[in-house]
């Protein structure tokens, strides 16, 4: 039991010291841009396939930054892949 628990110890220890302060951190009113991919897979659409309409994904989530609600969509590949490209912000 001993050893559990230096064994705990010493990962918690390694944890800790291999974080680092970064020196790149944003003021306060500084907007920053940037471009988030969303991808994968769906698996098993063989019983979507069989009506003749395209599948459409549809992504919506609320931007806290601009205080806008975004929503894109994007059609499911005959593969079963996807892959949203979204702009992105934060302050």
């Amino acid at each position: 039991m001993k050893t559990f628990f230096w064994i705990v110890f010493v990962l918690f220890t390694l944890l800790l010291l291999s974080c680092t302060l970064s020196d790149t951190t944003l003021s306060k009113n500084q907007v920053q841009m940037g471009t988030a991919t969303i991808s994968g897979n769906v698996i098993n659409t063989s019983f979507l396939k069989e009506k003749d309409q395209p599948i459409i994904l549809n992504l919506q989530f609320y931007n806290t930054v601009s205080a806008k609600n975004s929503e894109y969509k994007v059609p499911l590949l005959d593969d079963g892949s996807f892959t949203f490209e979204v702009p992105v912000e934060c302050k």
